[in-house]
């Protein structure tokens, strides 16, 4: 995280600017519900995530902040993103897992080759190995911000999949959390659906995401234009369904 920031602090973390010749791009929140099995009424649930995109004009440089903050549900953890790259490809991440009385942390140095991976926090850092990536890999750091511009970005290979680098998140105890997991997603479009919809920005498109936790009967709203997430159907293996709404933006300078 940047040192100047409290880590406590989520708002103070969302305000500032990396440095002054970063300007904001986007800002934006995804409000989640979640539906029981056997039922059919999704119902607002305990998990938001928000985001913030600076971009640097001189370079084109793009820096990420993002939250997933589910600090009232079971799991009673919140999750800190932070990312560096350009608009097509991500170069480092910083993941944060921070719980009531504990934190892991891990950061991600990618190149078109490998990804060396560093956990902590400090000062109980351990370097991780570095790993070899499959050509072509993409980067997906968790949060739903993500999510549209690899789902975009798979949707234009000629074969509709793509190798997919993802932070372990399944088991927030376990010892291997944050650990990079490496699989293969596939995109296509629903059937019977070439145009759902517009946003604010674009016609939005509805498609399959398949691989990790995601089946086909998950569906996954993108803008064609801004690949921004505007909403997701998740159904979970026990049948429990999820849903994921991008409900607003800002582009005004924090």
């Amino acid at each position: 995280m940047d040192g100047d920031l409290n880590p406590l602090d989520p708002a103070d973390w969302f305000a500032r600017k990396p440095a002054p010749e970063w300007r904001v791009l986007e800002q934006g929140r995804y409000r989640y519900a979640s539906c029981a099995v056997g039922q059919n009424d999704f119902a607002p649930n305990d998990v938001e995530e928000r985001y913030t995109v600076f971009v640097r004009d001189t370079d084109g440089r793009h820096y990420v902040r993002a939250q997933r903050d589910a600090r009232r549900t079971p799991a009673g953890v919140e999750l800190r993103v932070e990312s560096w790259g350009d608009e097509h490809r991500i170069d480092r991440v910083q993941l944060n897992l921070i719980g009531e009385s504990d934190a892991v942390s891990a950061t991600y140095a990618m190149s078109q080759n490998d990804v060396t991976v560093r956990f902590g926090p400090a000062p109980n850092v351990r370097e991780g190995e570095s790993i070899g990536l499959p050509p072509g890999c993409l980067c997906l750091p968790l949060t739903r911000n993500y999510l549209g511009p690899v789902i975009a970005a798979i949707s234009r290979r000629q074969n509709g999949t793509a190798p997919v680098l993802v932070p372990d998140l399944r088991d927030v105890r376990s010892s291997t959390v944050l650990s990079p997991l490496i699989g293969t997603r596939e995109v296509s479009l629903c059937p019977e659906s070439t145009e759902i919809g517009r946003s604010t920005s674009g016609a939005v498109r509805a498609y399959h995401f398949v691989g990790g936790p995601y089946d086909r009967r998950s569906v996954f709203w993108v803008c064609g234009e801004t690949h921004r997430l505007v909403r997701y159907l998740f159904t979970a293996e026990s049948g429990e369904r999820w849903s994921a709404e991008w409900v607003d933006m800002d582009t005004q300078p924090v």
